[in-house]
C-alpha cells in the first residue's frame, strides 16, 4: 500500500497524471483508509486551479481514482447485497464460537486513544 502510495506521488510530482490516478486508485483499493490521504492532496494539487473556477481536472481525477479504488470492492459489494454491511464487524465476546472475527478495543476515546498516540510515537 505505500508502495501504491510513494509511486502515485512520484507520478504526480512528474505530472504523469493518468498514471498517478490509477495507482491512487490502488492505494484506496489495498487499504480503504488511504482516502484520508489520497483526496486531501488531491485537493491540495489542484488548489490554484479550484481557486480560479478550473473544476474539470480535478473532477476527472476524483472520478478515476474513486472507479479504480471502488472496482476492488465490487465482489464485496455483490456478497453484501450492495450495500456497505461488509464494513460493520462483530465484536467477540465470551459465549462467542465464531473464531476469526474481530475482537479489537471498544470503540470509544478512553480506549483507542493510547493506541493512537502509541502509533504516532513510533512515526516519529
Amino acid at each position: 500500500m505505500q508502495f501504491f502510495f510513494s509511486l502515485s506521488l512520484y507520478f504526480l510530482k512528474k505530472e504523469k497524471f493518468f498514471y498517478a490516478y490509477i495507482f491512487f486508485g490502488f492505494t484506496i483499493a489495498s487499504r480503504a483508509n488511504f482516502l484520508t490521504f489520497v483526496y486531501p492532496i488531491l485537493l491540495v494539487y489542484f488548489y490554484n486551479e479550484l481557486k480560479t473556477k478550473k473544476i474539470k481536472n480535478f473532477l476527472i481525477s476524483l472520478f478515476i481514482v474513486t472507479f479504480v479504488g471502488l472496482f476492488f470492492y465490487i465482489p464485496l459489494f455483490h456478497l453484501h447485497g450492495y450495500t456497505i454491511g461488509f464494513l460493520d464487524l462483530p465484536y467477540l465476546t465470551d459465549s462467542d464460537e465464531n473464531s476469526g472475527w474481530y475482537g479489537g478495543p471498544d470503540l470509544t476515546f478512553k480506549s483507542l486513544f493510547p493506541r493512537f498516540g502509541y502509533k504516532v510515537y513510533l512515526i516519529m
